[in-house]
């Protein structure tokens, strides 16, 4: 069997929560050579709290184009043919999950590169596990649309999905537009349609609460500038 070349290394949501890295994460972590980072100032952090027994700066360290994946691609295969060891860590949470990094697995899949996922929080499936929704019928779809009439459109496509289908669905959301979205969530949605916010997930103000649209309107939370993770379903 091939050496893994390709590990993918989840880092907290939170900085509360760092239980999860244990000795077989950690000295994973040590026999890696180059690490590709969404933000490199923070995986760096994340290893210094980790205390290994490798210094920070004996990883050849790769930021991630925030347009352009793309770009780094050819200094990534090189590593490989170098026979490096290559990790990938997000800004939060879980690689390639609602984060970016898959354009580097699937270079590692063409050339039969073997990947390894590690074991961590991801806030996608922390949400869903504890929402009391369909978790054997779900989808994830990233952000609503921003401009209201599509936004309108988008829900009214959803909530057929969910009535005919019972398919849950996963929406985030950047934390300044979280009323927004509220407002057209409770303005538009039947009443009866469920709607879960996990809110700062692994943190200790953590909250995950589920209730039918008519009873958010009659307690509407305040999510001010928390990061939430929005699902619905019935």
């Amino acid at each position: 069997m091939k050496p893994i070349q390709l590990y993918l290394f989840p880092i907290p949501i939170h900085e509360d929560y760092i239980t999860f890295a244990d000795d077989e994460y950690k000295s994973t972590l040590e026999g890696v050579d180059v690490i590709v980072a969404e933000r490199i100032r923070t995986a760096r952090r994340w290893i210094a709290k980790l205390k290994l027994g490798k210094a920070i700066d004996d990883y050849t360290w790769i930021e991630i184009p925030k347009k352009n994946i793309k770009a780094i691609l050819p200094e990534v295969k090189q590593h490989w043919k170098e026979k490096k060891v290559v990790g990938i860590m997000s800004e939060s949470g879980t690689p390639c999950i609602a984060d970016p990094g898959n354009a580097i697995v699937s270079a590692a899949q063409e050339r039969n590169i073997r990947v390894k996922p590690l074991v961590g929080p991801n806030s996608i499936m922390l949400a869903l596990m504890a929402s009391g929704l369909n978790g054997q019928n779900f989808t994830f779809k990233g952000y609503l649309p921003i401009k209201v009439p599509e936004l309108q459109q988008e829900l009214k496509k959803v909530e057929q999905v969910i009535l005919k289908q019972g398919q849950t669905q996963i929406y985030i959301e950047t934390p300044y537009r979280n009323e927004r979205l509220m407002t057209h969530l409770l303005g538009q949605l039947s009443p009866n349609i469920q709607l879960c916010i996990a809110s700062n997930l692994t943190a200790q103000d953590e909250q995950i609460q589920t209730k039918p649209i008519k009873a958010w309107k009659q307690q509407r939370p305040e999510l001010g500038k928390k990061y939430c993770i929005f699902l619905l379903g019935r």
